[in-house]
């Protein structure tokens, strides 16, 4: 019989036991020594020849690949990418893109039951949002997801889940690619960018509204307007916004937009009150509209807008 090797690695320690991996490639199950080393601490092996010693190759080999999947396990929700910021899409229905730090998707999910189809067809897990919001708009246009008539309004949210240091996707960028791709697919109407705090996301969900949404209703109380509550969930964007530009440019200042042929004698956009262009690079851009997007808190008083009519 060989001579056990001199040196080994420790792959774990189990009670009194730990386990040890020779030079050799043998696994062997020895008393754990005195002071206890540490994992993956190389060690001095006792001079031994005695197959007493020497256990199950293939037991104590599993038992290893075991120990080793469970270590992987453990860390591994911290080696994955994590959600920094989320992009609630006010559609006809609503649907939720989370994204990591290099603004790559990790999850997009349906706000409401009638979104889930729409989700179905939408495979964006690690490509940009950047890029992936053209394959929203085209997979909700094939789906009949995307707003019609007179008053269509598509409503973007950026709202961070983290630190503030970790806001997410630039609004304005994400404003020029949505305006982009729904102009492709022919949409006729407004284009909204907002961007919320955290702490919306949570008091939107405890009314069954997007954060796009609850954001509305709460810009319109500091306004000095009540939305009802079920006008909230149910009416177009544009009707809670009463089809004013007026009121556009004092709730999203330089970040709205008119898209389409429907408004106006020339095809193109509108933004920032009226000025017209024929470049989206123009009248998109930050220096185009004069207007950075306001940080918007949630001031959350006893009752921000009202429940149902009537005040009950």
């Amino acid at each position: 019989m060989k001579p056990v090797s001199k040196k080994g690695i420790v792959l774990g320690l189990e009670g009194r036991k730990m386990i040890i991996v020779t030079e050799e490639g043998d696994f062997l199950s020895l008393p754990v020594a005195s002071p206890p080393p540490g994992l993956g601490e190389t060690i001095k092996l006792p001079d031994f020849q005695s197959p007493g010693w020497l256990r199950s190759r293939w037991l104590i080999a599993a038992a290893a690949v075991l120990l080793l999947f469970l270590s992987f396990s453990l860390v591994r929700p911290f080696l994955l990418p994590q959600a920094v910021a989320a992009v609630s899409f006010d559609l006809s229905s609503g649907l939720e893109i989370q994204v990591d730090e290099q603004n790559r998707i990790t999850q997009v999910k349906a706000l409401q039951p009638e979104g889930e189809k729409l989700v179905s067809q939408l495979h964006l897990q690690g490509e940009s949002i950047y890029t992936a919001v053209r394959d929203v708009i085209a997979t909700a246009r094939g789906q009949g997801c995307l707003p019609t008539g007179e008053e269509a309004a598509v409503l973007v949210t950026v709202i961070p889940l983290q630190a503030k240091d970790r806001p997410g996707p630039d609004p304005h960028r994400l404003q020029q690619e949505m305006a982009a791709g729904l102009e492709r697919h022919g949409f006729q109407g407004y284009l909204l960018v907002q961007r919320a705090e955290k702490d919306c996301r949570r008091e939107a969900g405890k009314m069954g509204l997007s954060v796009g949404r609850y954001l509305l209703g709460e810009k319109a109380r500091a306004g000095g307007k009540a939305i009802y509550l079920e006008d909230l969930r149910a009416k177009p964007v544009m009707k809670l916004l009463e089809g004013s530009e007026e009121n556009l440019e004092t709730m999203f200042p330089g970040m709205w937009c008119r898209l389409g042929k429907g408004h106006g004698p020339q095809k193109g956009i509108s933004a920032g009150g009226g000025r017209r262009g024929s470049g989206l690079e123009q009248e998109l851009s930050p220096a185009g509209s004069g207007s950075m997007v306001p940080d918007l808190s949630c001031p959350m008083p006893a009752a921000p807008f009202a429940r149902q009519r009537g005040g009950r």
